[in-house]
């Protein structure tokens, strides 16, 4: 028999705390657990399955519904528990039903998928703008002002401060999103809708579940890609307008308001970039300008209300040279974000961010296995003896899609062999998403 999971972790030696669960799946719907005993909803099959996700994606289950005699409504919360009724793996709310029926005579079916809340926490509208705050501090005031039901417990304390970020009509779970990526956080929310959010290994969960050459994984396939790498990373921040027309040559620019470019080295105007040598001067507006000689001053016209904004840049020489040692050339891999959002502190931080995920071969692939603790946003190392397999590699589990349940309403025989339902799990170094995922959040945004 497999192991049971007890109410703490999962059970180790046979033995248990605290009572134990069995592999069960139990499927609730407003509250009431569904059932092959006469209830409204029917009976669940067992080809129920969750896709759990982590920071903005929302997590999804798909399940069917037999002998129906009332549809469960849209709208409806849903939830999977395994073993117990209170061990949910997945709370959220049905967003669509599909109805399937042989014949008149025959109660239809209906194939159902619910999304996690991240639907019920995009309710608001985001505007407003912190400066020089925590990140756990931000996203505990977000979650506060900005929905109604959701909880902050599991946010982690003293995360690194924001110098500033501005947030102009975004769906909360992107604001969060947003939060995290500036201090390298991960966030998921949880059934319960809690939310978590955390660098490194969350507090409180198992040690970091670990690829082994005796582990219990199977159908382990590792790729390594090196089309992501960037090596040099540029990031154009905040802005203002230039008061009149400016001639080439000149060092001094008047503008409509510096105040966000106050700090930065750098600005682009036009088509060229040029170093600043100060923001302040002795007019409020004032930019003073420079470029390496022999040139000094604008090298082109400017006219009134054009845009001129702040750029940061990050490299590291180090990273080029091991990348031209492989390919030749200098090395450099360029790419060039655009956030107005961005003083110059948060583009410079941004650009460093950027750099640090994607200044390396990415590490991705995917296993099977049946540990329950094997959840989106665990962090995952490969530790495998052979040679031939990868080493020393540490990632994080993007997805993890559970299917293969026990049926809560099946006579429990102990003669048989139980199982936790399967886990299929991808991982990465990077947090990458795909397009499909970029057209669910327009989907998603236009509801």
């Amino acid at each position: 028999m497999a192991r049971l999971q007890d109410r703490l972790n999962v059970a180790r030696l046979g033995a248990t705390r605290l009572g134990d669960y069995r592999p069960t799946q139990h499927v609730l719907i407003n509250g009431t657990v569904v059932s092959a005993a006469g209830a409204a909803f029917g009976r669940v099959e067992q080809s129920c399955t969750i896709e759990e996700r982590t920071g903005d994606v929302p997590s999804v289950a798909r399940f069917t519904l037999t002998n129906v005699t009332s549809p469960p409504p849209e709208g409806a919360r849903a939830y999977i528990a395994l073993g117990s009724v209170d061990n949910l793996i997945f709370g959220g709310q049905i967003i669509t039903r599909t109805q399937d029926q042989t014949s008149v005579a025959q109660r239809p079916s209906f194939t159902v998928t619910a999304e996690g809340n991240h639907r019920l926490l995009s309710r608001r509208l985001v505007f407003g703008r912190y400066q020089s705050r925590t990140a756990d501090y931000i996203i505990k005031d977000l979650v506060a002002t900005y929905s109604s039901g959701f909880t902050t417990t599991h946010v982690q304390g003293n995360m690194a401060s924001i110098d500033e970020i501005e947030f102009t009509n975004e769906r909360l779970p992107r604001a969060i999103q947003r939060v995290c990526e500036r201090v390298g956080a991960k966030w998921y929310l949880d059934p319960r809708d809690d939310i978590h959010a955390f660098t490194g290994e969350e507090a409180g969960v198992s040690p970091a579940a670990t690829l082994s050459a005796t582990g219990k994984h199977w159908g382990w396939s590792h790729d390594r890609d090196l089309s992501q790498v960037r090596t040099f990373v540029s990031v154009k921040g905040a802005g203002c307008t230039l008061n009149d027309q400016t001639l080439a040559g000149t060092d001094l620019l008047l503008t409509s308001d510096n105040a966000r470019l106050v700090g930065c080295q750098t600005i682009v105007a036009g088509r060229y970039y040029y170093e600043v040598r100060s923001t302040t001067g002795s007019a409020p507006f004032a930019i003073y300008i420079g470029n390496t000689p022999p040139r000094i001053g604008l090298q082109e016209v400017l006219y009134g209300q054009e845009e001129i904004n702040l750029v940061a840049f990050a490299t590291s020489l180090t990273l080029c040279n091991s990348v031209a040692a492989v390919e030749g050339g200098d090395g450099v891999h360029e790419y060039s974000l655009t956030d107005t959002r961005l003083g110059a502190d948060g583009a410079m931080n941004r650009a460093r961010a950027e750099l640090a995920i994607f200044g390396a071969v990415e590490e991705r692939g995917r296993f099977q296995t049946r540990d329950p603790s094997a959840t989106a946003g665990r962090q995952v190392i490969a530790n495998v003896a052979s040679m031939t397999k990868v080493t020393s590699m540490l990632a994080r589990i993007t997805k993890s899609t559970v299917s293969g349940f026990e049926e809560s309403t099946r006579p429990w025989n102990t003669n048989r062999t139980h199982l936790f339902p399967k886990r299929a799990i991808e991982y990465s170094t990077q947090q990458l998403r795909d397009v499909y995922e970029v057209l669910a959040d327009f989907e998603r945004g236009g509801r």
